[in-house]
């Protein structure tokens, strides 16, 4: 009957544990009372090596690295306001935290309604704990794909103006250095090739500064020939 409640409470450890097994083998021997005492201890040791493991793993689930990037809406003594993707977080800052603008350390009153900032921290049960904080002042929003298809107005070596044809408006967009003028075959070509009144299509992107056409390609073939 004793043996046999050991052996249950030893069952109960191991459901008890869920997440391994303890094997065991149990040699007959007339000193039972010894080979029990032997067995205990082979079950506790195994159980504080897994609750180790456990508790380790649990803290990793727990605790889960985070980052936002938003405008900051306010400015307080003690905390910032971000507008981010998903909604306004209030980011608290501690000593603790670390805060650039520039590649400078600075306080919070280096710190201004309508910046950027970038927050990394952790969440903890549900309550986001920022760490580091970088601040701005251009926008850290990626800029936004655009794709236009218009009638060309004028062109310059800097600014290309089309009539959009889904609304009819004049959009005025930026050429960089590095902009590409192709053919209606993708060839690469001179920009002064682009006329009045030619239909063309603009890829770039958009940000708050405007448009910016990364490439200007003419929907009818060109002549290599000026």
């Amino acid at each position: 009957m004793k043996k046999t409640k050991i052996l249950g409470s030893i069952l109960g450890v191991v459901l008890l544990l869920g997440t391994f097994q303890v094997v065991s083998a149990v040699d007959d021997a007339t000193d039972s009372g010894k080979t029990t005492q032997e067995l205990k201890k082979r079950i506790e040791k195994v159980v504080e090596e897994k609750k180790q493991e456990v508790g380790e793993v649990v803290a990793k689930i727990s605790t889960k690295k985070r980052g936002f990037v938003g405008k900051i809406d306010r400015v307080t003594s003690e905390t910032i306001t971000l507008e981010t993707h998903k909604g306004v977080l209030i980011v608290p800052l501690s000593a603790n935290v670390s805060v650039t603008k520039n590649g400078k350390d600075v306080t919070i009153d280096d710190i201004a309604v309508d910046e950027w900032a970038i927050t990394l921290g952790v969440e903890e049960n549900g309550t986001f704990e920022p760490r580091f904080v970088l601040v701005s002042s251009k926008s850290l929003r990626p800029p936004e794909p655009v794709v236009l298809l218009g009638t060309l107005k004028s062109l310059t070596s800097k600014e290309l103006v089309i009539v959009s044809r889904s609304d009819s408006e004049e959009k005025s967009i930026t050429v960089t250095k590095n902009a590409l003028f192709e053919d209606s075959d993708g060839t690469e070509i001179d920009s002064e090739m682009f006329e009045k009144d030619l239909t063309v299509l603009v890829t770039g992107f958009q940000d708050e500064d405007g448009i910016t056409g990364t490439t200007i390609r003419s929907l009818a073939p060109l002549s290599k020939e000026k």
